[in-house]
């Protein structure tokens, strides 16, 4: 698995619903709550925060996790298997921008796949805050049993990880994915993608597959 750049040309713009649309997978796993729960336990986040859950796929599901006012919010994202693709992760990066647009939640960078590759939702020469980097770290939630690969079949096994922390207040983090000027067509510019590499506008043309 390598690093992407998955970045847009200046100027994309997508609505959250549209973005969010062509996330890759689809289809619910089973037991995602209970695995939600556990993953947070695991990450020693104690209580019963409310969950969410913003979309389920076959490998993928994301939570919204509210620990209540003062306390933090959470997007989660559990998966069978890291993205791996340039496509799957242009399609995450999409979303996230737009949520955090006009949802204004940041989404910080970088972003660290399970096996430990680096994915930049922003051009690399910007950087990222050390203490971010601290943060986002692969996690696998608990010992469900000796197979350390999941598989369909093996739905408890799922591998949660821990994929943004969205405005606690415990931690500061809502610099961590702006561009310095904190516009959104600037941290749209990358050289990362070669020439038609970008997703099509919101607009009727269908996603690629």
């Amino acid at each position: 698995m390598c690093a992407v750049m998955a970045d847009f040309p200046s100027g994309r713009r997508i609505s959250v619903r549209a973005a969010f649309s062509r996330l890759r997978d689809h289809i619910a796993v089973s037991r995602l709550e209970s695995l939600a729960r556990r993953a947070l336990e695991s990450y020693g986040l104690s209580g019963r925060p409310g969950l969410a859950l913003l979309r389920a796929g076959p490998g993928e599901c994301l939570w919204l996790v509210e620990h209540g006012p003062g306390v933090g919010r959470y997007l989660l994202r559990m998966y069978l298997r890291p993205p791996s693709g340039e496509r799957h992760v242009r399609s995450i990066v999409r979303w996230q921008r737009a949520l955090r647009r006009e949802a204004g939640l940041p989404v910080p960078d970088p972003i660290l796949t399970e096996s430990g590759a680096l994915l930049h939702p922003l051009p690399a020469d910007r950087g990222s805050p050390g203490a971010f980097r601290r943060l986002a770290i692969k996690h696998r939630c608990g010992t469900y049993g000796k197979r350390e690969n999941t598989t369909m079949r093996k739905p408890r096994s799922v591998s949660p990880f821990l994929l943004a922390l969205l405005a606690t207040a415990s931690l500061t983090l809502g610099a961590c994915a702006q561009p310095e000027d904190g516009s959104e067509e600037g941290e749209d510019e990358s050289p990362g993608l070669a020439p038609g590499d970008g997703e099509r506008e919101e607009g009727g043309e269908e996603d690629d597959d």
